[in-house]
């Protein structure tokens, strides 16, 4: 069995910002295979996704802070006894340009905390990331106002195209592993 997390912060005030992408994305998930996110498992919304081809996942939104997610994403590790090649996490990377996706196995943080945190609890790097370009602001001092901003009516029609392109990103690292969908995605411009 495969668990999909999307970062972001809870609450209503950061619901579109850039920090959140991934959010966004198990929103999709949800909405586009009609399903919900009720239960409430290790501090984590879950919902069952349910597919008519192609295997079943979990989708869930970890209801810690960014920087916590990791506490939430090794309780479901450990309550689903998931292998660590089987967590799928979609995040914001300010090193993409908008809306490009990469989507990567293992590494470092690359200056994000709620990675940083993920493999801190998980003790292992060696998990699936689907990254999300949110570009960088220019002056360096600013990220963290960038990234808890939200995207500009611009920038949402380009990540709403982002949305859509990740959600197939996740099917295709699910169904056909990580290395065949980075090949097919990491190149493209979303």
């Amino acid at each position: 069995m495969f668990a999909v997390f999307g970062l972001g912060n809870p609450g209503t005030k950061y619901l579109m910002n850039r920090h959140n992408v991934g959010y966004m994305v198990i929103d999709k998930m949800a909405q586009d295979f009609r399903t919900s996110l009720r239960k409430l498992e290790c501090q984590t919304l879950v919902g069952q996704l349910k597919r008519i081809t192609g295997e079943d996942c979990t989708i869930c939104k970890p209801m810690v802070y960014m920087n916590e997610s990791g506490i939430s994403v090794n309780g479901i590790r450990q309550k689903y006894h998931l292998d660590l090649e089987h967590i799928i996490v979609v995040q914001d990377d300010l090193d993409l340009p908008l809306g490009m996706i990469r989507i990567k196995l293992g590494g470092g943080a690359g200056g994000h905390n709620g990675i940083r945190s993920i493999a801190k609890h998980l003790g292992d790097p060696n998990f699936i990331r689907i990254k999300i370009g949110i570009d960088r602001p220019y002056d360096k001092d600013q990220i963290v106002d960038y990234v808890l901003s939200d995207f500009t009516k611009r920038e949402q029609q380009v990540i709403h195209e982002s949305l859509e392109t990740a959600l197939f990103a996740v099917l295709d690292c699910i169904d056909y592993g990580h290395i065949q969908a980075a090949n097919k995605y990491n190149q493209k411009k979303s």
